[in-house]
């Protein structure tokens, strides 16, 4: 997702894999969903949060790098609805890092 780069901006060698869309999260999952497509990789914070605004993502993996930075943003700023983290699966890897797969529960508003 971008607002502001086109297609051409994709390299050569990935135009087969890569495509640019500038359409709300709901309008991407139905054209992927149309052309048979079961998951999708969401990245970068703004772009998890929009679809986690709108109840399109069902799983979420954290991965936690062993560095503590003392500032930065919150991993996830406000999005409007409540959401609940069921763990899955822990994995720990060879460079230090643990990765948390979580299936997203939503809260209901009533609760």
């Amino acid at each position: 997702m971008s607002q502001s780069l086109v297609d051409a901006d994709v390299p050569q060698h990935l135009r087969h894999r890569v495509r640019i869309s500038a359409d709300r999260p709901t309008e991407i999952v139905n054209t992927l969903q149309a052309e048979g497509w079961r998951a999708a990789y969401i990245d970068g914070g703004a772009v998890i949060r929009s679809f986690l605004s709108v109840g399109l993502i069902g799983r979420i993996t954290l991965t936690l790098v062993p560095i503590l930075l003392g500032y930065g943003r919150p991993l996830f700023a406000a999005i409007g609805r409540g959401l609940g983290l069921e763990r899955e699966a822990v994995r720990s890897h060879d460079n230090c890092f643990v990765s948390i797969e979580y299936r997203v529960l939503p809260i209901p508003r009533n609760a």
